[in-house]
Parts: C-alpha cells; sequence; structure tokens
C-alpha cells in the first residue's frame, strides 16, 4: 500500500457533491503515470487492501453507534409530538394507529441499542478483530440501518406534514428522514453485511454433519 505525501501534477482530484457532509472528501481521483517512493510504502506490497479490511470492525461499530443515537433523538421527537398535537381536542397518542407506529419505533431503537450493547462488551473482551465479531458487527450494521428506514417512515407519518418542514418542531425529523439512507451505503452496503454474516456462519458449520 503506498501513500503519495506530495500530490504532484499525475495525480488529480475532482470534487463530488452528494447529499453527506463535505468533510467526507467524497472525490474521483485518476493516477496517470504516478511513480510513488518506495520509503512510502505502508506494511508489504500488494497488501494494502488487507489494510483497508482491518479498520471495517471499527468503522462498522461507530457508523451503527451514530445511528441508533439519532433515531433515538428522532423516537422521542416524534413522541413529544404525538403527545402534545391535538386532534379533534385529544392528543394525537390517543389513536391507536399512532400509538402502534411508535410501539414500532421503541422496539427498534432498544433492539438494536441491546445488541450494541452486547457486541461492545464483547469486542472488549475479545477484541475487534476476528471473523465471528466481524459477522456480529455486520448484522449489527444491517439490522440498524433497516430500523432506520422504519423510523424515518413511521415519523413522517405521525408528524405529516410538519415531518417534511425545515423548521420548528418537524426539523429533527426532517433531517433524519433525508439522512437516514447514507449509512446503509458507506461501510459496507445492506447486502454485503447481510450475506457476509450469513457467508460466516456457513464458513462454521460442521461439514459431516446430517439431518
Amino acid at each position: 500500500m503506498f501513500i503519495a505525501l506530495c500530490r504532484s501534477d499525475a495525480v488529480q482530484t475532482k470534487v463530488m457533491k452528494s447529499k453527506y457532509s463535505s468533510a467526507a472528501g467524497t472525490a474521483y481521483v485518476t493516477y496517470e503515470n504516478c511513480i510513488v517512493p518506495k520509503k512510502n510504502l505502508i506494511g508489504t506490497e500488494n497488501k494494502g487492501f488487507q489494510i483497508i479490511m482491518s479498520n471495517f470492525n471499527h468503522e462498522r461499530w461507530m457508523i451503527t453507534v451514530v445511528c441508533i443515537a439519532r433515531a433515538r433523538i428522532c423516537t422521542e421527537e416524534t413522541f413529544k409530538w404525538s403527545m402534545q398535537r391535538k386532534v379533534f381536542g385529544k392528543p394525537l397518542v390517543e389513536q391507536p394507529v399512532i400509538r402502534e407506529k411508535l410501539a414500532q419505533m421503541f422496539a427498534g431503537v432498544e433492539t438494536c441499542t441491546q445488541m450494541l450493547y452486547d457486541i461492545t462488551y464483547n469486542m472488549i473482551g475479545m477484541g475487534s478483530g476476528g471473523a465471528e465479531v466481524g459477522a456480529r458487527i455486520a448484522l449489527l450494521k444491517y439490522q440498524t440501518t433497516r430500523m432506520n428506514h422504519m423510523v424515518a417512515d413511521n415519523a413522517v407519518q405521525v408528524l405529516g406534514g410538519r415531518g417534511v418542514t425545515q423548521t420548528g418542531m418537524g426539523r429533527v425529523v426532517e433531517v433524519f428522514s433525508r439522512m437516514y439512507k447514507i449509512p446503509a451505503v458507506y461501510g459496507g452496503s445492506e447486502e454485503i453485511m447481510a450475506d457476509l454474516a450469513v457467508r460466516t456462519a456457513i464458513k462454521g458449520y460442521p461439514k459431516q454433519a446430517r439431518l
């Protein structure tokens, strides 16, 4: 894995705008006849992919921490709205369909939170490396981003028109519903996370096992 410390004309970058933060530095990078000194080699030649992969467990864990926190805040705002909003003289929360949506949100956030606590505890004792931990983190990320989808959808439905306004009590829900999909892509897409977990289980299945 080579890193060019001083960029020459052989390396060109072009900013790629996205709805995600510009601080991510998303860009299209091209290398034309680029020569990098041997002293800039990190690790072993042709082993850069392994270095990148070694970071994924921590990265995916961090993504889920942020996602769960944001989903919890969105859920809190939705609950407060349902308690304060009056419909035909009664709080919105008195509608059974609203309570059902809130229950789905509560259950989703709490389930992912407990998964996160359990995996974090195991990471402290076992380390963040290894296929077993990696597969569980992948499942956590998959479950969390699916939960975020449900929370965003329910929140907008509960708030109605307020859920798509960028000011006032709808601001938190609007931002969450607009941005929640991004973590489902970076750090490994949902499909990759699900497949990684199942393939890890397949590898651990005894070859001689019979029904």
